[in-house]
């Protein structure tokens, strides 16, 4: 998407979203994300270092200096506003969590490993029991 590169960062006030594409979207394009801690979002963001997670009664355990839900994203955003450096040290590692974790060919890789092995079982003992 050509929008992320302008973007200093993305702010994800959903209240529900198991993987939200467009936090994963802006990590691979160097984008730091404020998002409320729902569902599966704060397994992709790591709060201080990827972008800030705004702790919910969901999550308690997100330690957050800003408070709960779109008034926290609102200071939080505010606050990484003035600091340039740590906007830019986000944006890299944005890029190196989201290629390693969540890249499609490191997935489908990782995925046909992960079937190999739980077959592999399986497949022995059909092969010794095709030679008998």
């Amino acid at each position: 998407n050509q929008a992320y590169p302008s973007l200093d960062m993305m702010l994800h006030t959903s209240r529900a979203d198991a993987m939200p594409l467009a936090i994963l979207e802006a990590m691979a394009s160097g984008v730091p994300v404020v998002a409320i801690g729902v569902g599966g979002v704060p397994e992709i963001i790591e709060t201080g270092e990827t972008g800030i997670l705004i702790g919910t009664s969901e999550w308690p355990g997100i330690v957050s200096e800003y408070a709960g839900d779109w008034e926290g994203v609102a200071q939080a955003a505010l606050a990484l506003i003035g600091q340039p450096n740590r906007l830019k040290d986000m944006s890299a590692k944005s890029v190196v969590r989201a290629q390693a974790y969540y890249d499609i060919r490191r997935s489908a890789s990782a995925t046909s490993q992960l079937f190999r092995q739980m077959l592999r079982p399986a497949l022995e003992q059909a092969r010794l029991h095709s030679v008998t």
